[in-house]
């Protein structure tokens, strides 16, 4: 197995697209072997990050969602050290809440701000 090692950041927005998240994100770490995730709120509510850890290196989340996923480790790096951290950036699936916000350069919630940080140039995924 030859992987070109990438550090991959995946923004997961919250959309019922989420069920192909885990394909994309086993092909990831297939190819690039260091991949870590930023959860939305919302997406977070429709699979919890325990289960997304899974499939992952790491998850990270908005400070209030840690208090109500106290059962699960979650990675505490801040948004600054995940956009200097990123060799990509994608987000999946792109809603038009995150497009729209990032368009506008609302850093609202970790993965905005993270994507504000970035230099590179993110891929948005529907």
């Amino acid at each position: 197995m030859n992987k070109n090692k990438a550090n991959i950041l995946v923004g997961v927005s919250g959309s019922i697209s989420l069920i192909n998240v885990p394909s994309y994100l086993g092909y990831l770490k297939y190819k690039y072997g260091n991949v870590q995730i930023i959860m939305s709120h919302s997406a977070n509510k429709l699979v919890p990050a325990s289960t997304m850890q899974l499939f992952c290196d790491a998850v990270h989340l908005n400070e209030e969602n840690h208090a109500s996923n106290t059962n699960t480790q979650h990675n505490t790096m801040s948004h600054i050290e995940l956009a200097r951290w990123a060799d990509a950036f994608i987000i999946i699936p792109a809603t038009a809440n995150k497009i729209s916000e990032a368009a506008a350069g609302l850093g609202a919630d970790l993965m905005t701000t993270t994507l504000l940080a970035y230099k590179g140039k993110a891929i948005f995924l529907s």
